[in-house]
Order: C-alpha cells, then sequence, then structure tokens
C-alpha cells in the first residue's frame, strides 16, 4: 500500500480520531485478508487517495454485507448523516475531503474481519479526476 508520495502530502488531520471503529469491533494485529487489501487498493487509486492510516479489527458475528445494512450497524445516526457515501466500488465514505474506506470479510468460523482506513486526497491527482467530468 502506498502510504504518501511526497513529504508535501503528509495529511495534517488524524482522521481516525473522527471515525471510531464499527462498534463491538476488537482491534486486532493480524494481517488483512489479500481481498480486503484489493478492495482498499482499487478504492484509494480510483480516487487518488493517500492512506493515512490503517485499522484492522474482529467481531464475533457475520456483518451484513448490504451496503445500507452496513452504513446502519457501523456507523452512528450522526456519523451516517456527516459521513455520505461515494458511488463508484464499494465501500468507500467522504466528509469534508477526508476519505474512508471500510472492507470487511465475513469468515467460516462467524466471525468477521473489517479493515478500516482513513485518506486524504493526494491533491494534484484527486482535483484533476474532479476537473475532467
Amino acid at each position: 500500500m502506498i502510504l504518501y508520495r511526497h513529504a508535501a502530502e503528509v495529511p495534517t488531520t488524524n482522521l481516525v480520531e473522527l471515525v471510531p471503529p464499527p462498534k463491538g469491533c476488537v482491534e486486532t494485529d493480524e494481517r488483512p485478508p489479500a481481498e480486503l487489501m484489493r478492495i482498499v487498493e482499487l478504492q484509494r487509486s480510483h480516487y487518488h487517495l493517500a492512506s493515512q492510516k490503517m485499522i484492522v479489527c474482529r467481531v464475533q458475528y457475520h456483518v451484513s454485507m448490504d451496503e445500507e445494512e452496513f452504513r446502519k450497524w457501523a456507523f452512528s445516526e450522526e456519523m451516517r448523516e456527516r459521513w455520505r457515501p461515494m458511488y463508484v466500488g464499494c465501500c468507500t465514505y467522504s466528509y469534508q475531503g477526508h476519505y474512508l474506506v471500510v472492507a470487511v470479510e465475513n469468515s467460516t468460523d462467524g466471525t468477521a474481519i473489517i479493515v478500516q482506513v482513513a485518506m486524504v486526497p493526494v491533491k494534484r491527482d484527486h482535483f484533476a479526476l474532479f476537473r475532467r467530468r
């Protein structure tokens, strides 16, 4: 995963303080599944983002893969009003120039692993993306 291309792109806001991990999600040091990291990378690349911080956590039950049900589970009502879903791919939310990718994989043991990555735009790439539209 690319964290920063240039020192000038290092973000100054700690986004993770603004978005707590989903309810009941216990942080873990385990390596995230490759499929979840592929999703994170696709979203990072599509929206021209730089990763700020990643949290990996696990819940002791399966999580709905329906986007709207997942949002209701993962974010409080107040957070859902602020963090709006992006509509390309899945799992990406934005709020005031910050982005959050949240990807889930249900395990065969009845648990689910969640990867939450806080991101910020790579300014020169990100704004060029929206100028082209």
